[in-house]
């Protein structure tokens, strides 16, 4: 056995020998043995050396000047078969490229060429396979040229070539050779491929490098990188012309490239057989390449050429700088790790799939024209930074692509995101003119600082989007966001500044964030706009910044708005704005504008709207603003309310507060205190909301409706002024005090109905009637009273509730009361004078159909109807009518007599000055069982004959009827309660007297006309209270009269009798005591005398 393993030795060591004595033909020269070619490279330390094609393992380890690849290859004659020369074997390429259009295969006599024109390049071979790969801008494409004398060079092993410089072909001799890289090869030193030459590299082992320079690589040709194992070391720069082109292999379109790998053999005159079989042991040497194809150097430039990626490819390098017009296709992924990737000079960026700069330090920067484009679904670019750095930049992102970035900067750059989404993850910066546009669907995610600066535009169409999720978003110095038909949602902070212009328009905003800040004539528009939410905690405007909604847009917020320096709320054009639960606040001159059918309502408790210092609300061209559920509205130092143009101001449970000089202008428009009313009759008050205008505000109310349904008041000097034919409707509590002002300056044809309290009133210091002067002031007054009362004049006064007048004068053009309305003076003057249209003034009659009292004077001829009545059971009344009183049926008088002192203090007084006429029809009073009053007397105090019946009485005799309430039963003497200049009365006057119970809080009638009689003469009519008198009526109607000493007699007997009972009844229940007090102490003693017997029989 060990003989014949030395015997195959000898033949292995014999056949070495032999095959490394073969000669080879290299441009007409023979190779001889190895010590031959080690002589030719000793030769050329000195000499430029160039080899013709073949193998260059067999230079490896040599030392050269310079290495040329730029031999022909010159073919022997045909009919030469000399042993003395052999052939060329062709390079073994990965079969997988065999089945390929990439595939590169040569034989001996086979003529690969290779031409560059506009990034163009062909290989072809005897065997008419080519090689191609196209782009979106550059292409390699094969044609056949049998005229050729280019070559291909091969590495058939791990080879290294010690030259400062290689050079691939020469481009000056028309020289385009081929360098296939099948194994590791190093070049220590540069390496050039001139123009029209070309590389293919596809190394078939795993152990790391394929290429490798130790210093720069010069693409000017075509380099090949045929699978995604092979790595390129270029220890400097490597640089790509204009006329250079790298591109992996365009057949392979996935992350995984799994070549078979064919041993790259060098072959002497070796019989066909055996090529054969030594290419099937090798196709079935197939390993798989897991690994990414990697690119280390220096810097990576592209000076104009072409770079495509069609396999998974890594590029480590310092600096990553695609110039001139230079092309990069990125159809499979590509990570880039450089310190900064430059794309510049016009230059081009497609990606239809991954590129990944996440690791460059300093992203990509985009210039000089040139252009990013994200091609499809598979396309996405990520990294830390992505520049636009000046305004010829440009990053189109289109059909479901995605940029990813850490940071996106655009100085003046333009963005498309079409279909796309940009996902910035801690900075977006779009700079001065920068743009960018999101559309059909495009989108912009922000989850950093969003800032766009110096005229940067950004603009959303087509169902785009925005997405920012935190940190602030900024609009400075004339920046614009237009949106429309798209969608916002933000839940960072916003802040518009310096003539910035945030415009949505038929859109979605979400707004979530911490605040809104607008300032310095900045814009946020929402432009027909009806999916508006805002849930901030603040929205402040500053320095004449506005915030507009318009074309029939509808926007709910829910945060705090604050207004300064000439900020403007807009609302027009059919919109809505809802507010809820919080404070709206107008200072330093800022305005709340409604306009054009606009709606804007404030709900819930704390959703104040607060106007200070100069601010002004305009509600304009038929618009609406409510104030409901606890809102309210305070106008405080010098701010202004307009309401014009039959607009609307409703307010229903809620509050309405006005000072420091404030005013409200009402111009042909309705205001609205708490519920609008649903009838003249019935109306709903709210008495725990109230309305004051204080400190010299005002409002004034022209040609419009004001509406009142809850306390409204007016104080401190505050005024309400008509003008026109304005309508002022009460149907809650007026009133009005401290020197304030309810009046029509103009003298308007106004219109006020009262259908509930209203109370004017003044400061008492200021009025000519104190209450300790009243009684002599109003004796003596027999017309116009003081000119020094406070007085208030109207035009047209409806009374339909209650009017009260306090310390002051009330001068109606036309004054008309309804039944139960009631007038009541306090120390006031009630006049009505009708203007003619010279101004010259006449007295009116006041149709009185209600209830008169209270202490003051009516300046009028007075005509009481339909129930009315003069005077109250609750309080004295003393009133003085400076005219003629005539009582039509069912009018009556209220009496209150506390006591017979002094008029109008102890007991009602009225004081006619004209003439009094009482009615001529009959006054029915009915008791509860409809039955009449029996208690019916003539003036006299005569009753009807006992023949004739109450009924019959009642139906023959005219009567007024006169109620007396007496709260002191004491009183008696003569009160005088009514004083008039002269009557021609003759009918009777039916007298009801009625009594005070303490216990029961009520009156009670009482009939007894002896004690109680009506006196009158020709000036008064007075009660006659008898202090002994009296008399009963029966149930027929007759009085049963008694002299005061029957009286007294049968008094004292009833007394006498009381106590002789009294006396008796007391004997009788003494006797009983003392007998039972007996039969007590005698039972004790027989009980005691029973125990002591007993007690001693015991001993």
């Amino acid at each position: 056995m060990i003989k014949k393993n030395k015997i195959i030795l000898l033949i292995i060591i014999i056949c070495s020998i032999c095959i490394n004595n073969k000669n080879y033909f290299i441009s007409g020269n023979s190779l001889g043995t190895q010590s031959d070619t080690n002589s030719i490279a000793s030769s050329s330390s000195s000499n430029d050396t160039s080899i013709s094609c073949g193998d260059l393992s067999l230079m490896s380890n040599q030392t050269y000047k310079k290495f040329n690849l730029t031999s022909t290859l010159v073919q022997s004659s045909s009919s030469s078969s000399s042993s003395s020369t052999s052939s060329v074997k062709n390079t073994i390429l990965p079969q997988r490229l065999n089945s390929t259009a990439s595939s590169i295969s040569k034989s001996n006599s086979t003529m690969i060429s290779s031409t560059n024109t506009t990034k163009s390049t062909s290989f072809t071979s005897s065997s008419s396979t080519s090689v191609s790969s196209s782009s979106t801008t550059g292409s390699v494409a094969s044609s056949s040229s049998s005229s050729s004398s280019n070559c291909v060079y091969y590495n058939s092993k791990t080879t290294v070539i010690n030259s400062p410089e290689t050079v691939i072909g020469d481009v000056t001799k028309k020289i385009s050779n081929t360098l296939n890289v099948a194994f590791s090869l190093q070049f220590n030193g540069s390496l050039s491929l001139s123009n029209g030459s070309s590389m293919n590299i596809g190394c078939n082992n795993n152990s790391g490098e394929c290429l490798h320079t130790t210093s720069h690589f010069q693409i000017d040709g075509i380099v090949n990188i045929l699978d995604s194992n092979s790595i390129l070391d270029i220890n400097s720069d490597l640089n790509i012309s204009k006329t250079g082109i790298l591109q992996t292999n365009t057949s392979i379109s996935t992350n995984t490239f799994s070549p078979t790998m064919s041993v790259m053999t060098i072959n002497s005159s070796s019989s066909n057989k055996d090529n054969s079989n030594n290419n099937n042991n090798n196709n079935n040497n197939t390993q798989t390449i897991t690994k990414t194809t990697s690119i280390n150097s220096n810097n990576f430039f592209n000076n104009g050429g072409l770079f495509i990626v069609d396999l998974p490819i890594s590029i480590n390098t310092n600096l990553f700088n695609i110039n001139s017009n230079g092309i990069i296709n990125v159809n499979s992924p590509l990570i880039v790790n450089s310190t900064q990737s430059i794309l510049k000079g016009g230059s081009i960026l497609n990606i239809d799939n991954l590129m990944n700069t996440q690791d460059s330090k300093g992203g990509i920067s985009v210039s000089d024209g040139s252009k990013v484009n994200l091609n499809s679904p598979l396309s996405n670019l990520k990294g830390l930074l992505f520049e636009l750095s000046d305004t010829n930049s440009t990053l189109n992102a289109n059909n479901q692509s995605l940029v990813q970035m850490d940071q996106f900067i655009s100085n003046g750059g333009k963005t498309i995101i079409n279909n796309s989404l940009l996902e910035i993850k801690s900075q977006f910066l779009l700079g001065d003119k920068s743009t960018i546009h999101l559309n059909n669907e495009g989108g912009l995610h922000v989850n950093g600082n969003f800032n766009l600066n110096g005229n940067g535009t950004l603009s959303i169409d087509s169902n785009g989007y925005i997405v920012s999720d935190s940190g602030d978003f900024y609009l400075n110095d004339q920046s614009k966001i237009v949106v429309n038909q798209s969608s916002i949602g933000i839940r960072s902070n916003i802040h518009s500044i310096g003539n910035s212009l945030f415009h949505n328009e038929n859109s979605v905003f979400q707004f979530m964030g911490s605040s809104i800040n607008l300032s310095n004539q900045s814009i946020f528009h929402l432009k027909n706009c009806t999916d508006v939410n805002m849930e901030s905690k603040i929205t402040s405007l500053s320095d004449n910044a506005q915030f507009k909604l318009s074309s029939n847009s509808y926007v709910n917020t829910n945060n705090p708005f604050n207004l300064v320096n000439s900020s403007m709320l807009i609302i027009s054009e059919n919109s809505i704005h809802t507010h809820n639960n919080n404070l709206i606040q107008l200072n330093h001159n800022s305005q709340l504008k409604i306009s054009s059918n606009s709606k804007f309502s404030l709900n819930g408790l704390g959703s104040n709207l607060l106007l200070n210092e100069n601010s002004i609300l305009s509600i304009d061209q038929g618009s609406t603003i409510n104030f409901n559920r606890g809102s309210s509205l305070k106008l405080n130092g010098n701010t202004v309310l307009n309401l014009s143009n039959n607009s609307n101001v409703y307010f229903e449970n809620s509050n309405l507060h006005l000072s420091d000089n404030s005013i409200i202008s009402i111009d042909f428009s309705n205001f609205y205190l708490s519920k609008a009313i649903t009838s003249t009759t019935t109306t709903t008050t709210n008495n725990n909301h109230v309305s004051q205008i204080n400190n010299q505000s005002y409002i004034n109310l022209n040609n419009s409706n004001f509406i009142n349904n809850q306390r409204f008041e007016i104080n401190d000097g505050g005024k309400f002024q008509l003008f026109g034919n304005s309508y002022f409707e009460n149907n809650g509590d007026v009133t009005l005090n401290s020197n304030s002002l309810f009046h029509s300056p103009d003298n308007g044809n106004h219109v006020i109905n009262n259908y509930n309290t209203w109370l004017f009133s003044s400061s008492s210091s200021n009025s000519s009637l104190s209450s300790s002067s009243s009684s002599s002031s109003l004796n003596n007054t027999t017309n116009s009273t003081n000119s020094s009362y406070p007085t208030t004049k109207l035009n047209k006064f409806n009374n339909f509730g209650n009017l009260q007048l306090n310390d002051m004068k009330l001068i109606l053009n036309q004054f008309n009361t309804s039944i139960n309305s009631v007038i009541k003076l306090s120390n006031s003057i009630l006049s009505i004078n009708s203007t003619n249209n010279n101004n010259n003034s006449t007295k009116s009659i006041l149709i009185h159909n209600g209830n008169i009292s209270g202490n003051g004077i009516i300046e009028n001829d007075i005509k009481s109807s339909s129930k009315s009545s003069i005077g109250t059971n609750s309080s004295i009344t003393k009133l003085i009518i400076n005219g003629s009183l005539s009582q039509d049926s069912n009018s009556h008088f209220n009496i209150l007599i506390n006591g017979n002192g002094t008029a109008g203090i102890d007991f009602t007084h009225i004081q006619i000055i004209g003439e009094f006429i009482p009615s001529n029809e009959v006054n029915y009073n009915l008791d509860n069982n409809n039955s009449l009053k029996r208690s019916i007397l003539s003036i006299d105090g005569s009753s009807p004959s006992s023949s004739t019946t109450a009924a019959a009485a009642a139906a023959t005799t005219t009567n007024k009827t006169i109620n007396v309430y007496l709260n002191n039963t004491n009183t008696s003497g003569n009160i005088t309660f009514l004083n008039y200049g002269n009557s021609n009365q003759t009918q009777s006057f039916a007298l009801i007297f009625n009594t005070y119970n303490a216990t029961s809080n009520s009156y009670s009638t009482i009939n007894d006309p002896c004690k109680y009689q009506l006196s009158q003469s020709h000036s008064s009519l007075s009660l006659l209270i008898s202090p002994t008198s009296s008399c009963q009526v029966n149930d027929d109607g007759e009085v049963i009269t008694t002299n005061s000493n029957s009286g007294n007699l049968v008094f004292r007997n009833k007394v006498i009798v009381a106590v002789v009972l009294s006396i008796v009844f007391s004997t009788a229940i003494i006797g009983v005591i003392i007998w039972k007090k007996r039969k007590i102490n005698n039972f004790i003693k027989i009980k005691r005398e029973y125990f002591l017997t007993k007690r001693n029989s015991s001993k």
